[in-house]
């Protein structure tokens, strides 16, 4: 709010644009319309300040930023953390609790195969 008031400096101006954006970003990451509409909010008030062009520039870095998330081996790291919590999970199941194999596979959400390939390497 402090670069709608104009009481700050130009870096001072674009660093806190970026924090604005991002959070957006973050608010309304599983809404694209609302967060577009809120963008093109945030570039009108931009204008009256003197800040529209700094606004725009930092949104397409956003925009940038956030597309790794489509990059082939950002999604394969993804889905590696997601396996390995999965396998932990099962295991801390394993050990301290008395479910079934196939509680602890819908618990999880996994295949019992995959609960027992588990249970088969805590027991060597």
């Amino acid at each position: 709010m402090t670069v709608l008031a104009g009481k700050t400096k130009h870096h001072e101006k674009r660093e806190i644009i970026r924090k604005i954006l991002f959070k957006l970003h973050l608010l309304l990451q599983h809404d694209s319309q609302e967060l577009k509409r809120r963008i093109a909010q945030l570039e009108i008030i931009g204008k009256l300040r003197d800040v529209q062009k700094i606004i725009i520039e930092e949104e397409k870095n956003m925009a940038i930023t956030y597309n790794i998330k489509e990059d082939i081996r950002y999604q394969q790291g993804v889905i590696a953390a997601t396996e390995e919590n999965k396998e932990n999970f099962t295991r801390s199941l394993l050990l301290n609790t008395a479910f079934s194999v196939s509680e602890i596979s819908n618990l999880v959400e996994v295949s019992e195969d995959f609960v027992l390939k588990v249970k088969k390497d805590l027991h060597g």
